[in-house]
């Protein structure tokens, strides 16, 4: 299940390649939904509307102190992203995909510079596609993932 924040460029993208399955997190009501059309809770697109959320919150710490409210609802949105929402019982993801410039002091700037430093804070791993070595990376962690669901299921017989 991809988590996006509907946003242009790489959120697009990859709601597109994940066939439907995928959360939306809006930093507000109606963010670029219109641009894209999509109808809120049809199939396996939920909306999740996160402007004051408590959990996304604290994770403010990451983003510098001046920010406008605007900003400080996108970030809480970026957060959600990657924590997911223990209140509708969406657990923190398995990894972040994101495809963004890197630079040279920080992985990257933005708002997907923001959800890579939660997920790194988090020690959630990172792949970044525009960094050389991310499939047989991207590879590796889902045998990983598919192993330790195997072990899970086994353990409920």
């Amino acid at each position: 299940m991809l988590y996006s924040g509907n946003a242009d460029g790489s959120d697009m993208h990859f709601q597109i390649g994940s066939r439907g399955r995928y959360v939306t997190f809006l930093p507000w009501q109606g963010f670029n939904q219109d641009h894209y059309n999509f109808e809120v809770g049809d199939g396996c697109l939920a909306a999740l509307l996160r402007g004051q959320s408590d959990d996304g919150e604290k994770y403010l710490k990451f983003t510098p102190e001046a920010v406008k409210e605007s900003t400080k609802k996108f970030m809480r949105r970026n957060a959600h992203q990657v924590i997911g929402d223990r209140i509708k019982g969406w657990p923190q993801v398995s990894f972040v995909l994101c495809c963004a410039t890197p630079c040279k002091d920080k992985i990257v700037e933005g708002g997907t510079g923001h959800a890579v430093r939660i997920a790194t804070h988090l020690k959630i791993p990172v792949l970044n596609i525009r960094v050389p070595g991310w499939e047989a990376r991207l590879s590796l962690l889902v045998s990983q993932l598919v192993g330790r669901t195997a072990n899970f299921k086994a353990s409920l017989k």
